[in-house]
């Protein structure tokens, strides 16, 4: 899957690891950046297993999003990314063939 960030902050959190430790712990940095890599290796959201991945509806936002847990309150939260992401019938993202993600933010719950 193609991977972007939602800021060049966030970018950097996961791309550089002393960001990352120093903001959210070594381990959750670890976990985090293993799940990125899932990610990227992976051909759609079937592929993806570990980490309880869902579809969330955020009525905040009016989109649909999808979570992955990393440790046990953390979690990283995607959208589609597509220039003209793929539909169902009924209008709702078509995420068995989302190839283009964007990380929007990583939810610390501690």
């Amino acid at each position: 899957m193609e991977l972007a960030f939602e800021s060049k902050e966030l970018r950097s959190i996961c791309e550089i690891q002393q960001l990352g430790i120093e903001k959210f712990g070594g381990e959750i940095a670890l976990l985090f950046r293993t799940r990125l890599d899932d990610i990227a290796a992976a051909t759609s959201w079937s592929d993806i297993l570990l980490g309880s991945p869902r579809i969330i509806y955020e009525h905040e936002f009016g989109v649909h999003v999808f979570k992955i847990s990393i440790g046990e309150t953390s979690k990283l939260v995607f959208v589609a990314n597509h220039p003209s992401n793929p539909l169902t019938n009924n209008d709702e993202i078509d995420w068995s063939k989302v190839t283009r993600v964007k990380l929007l933010r990583i939810e610390d719950g501690t």
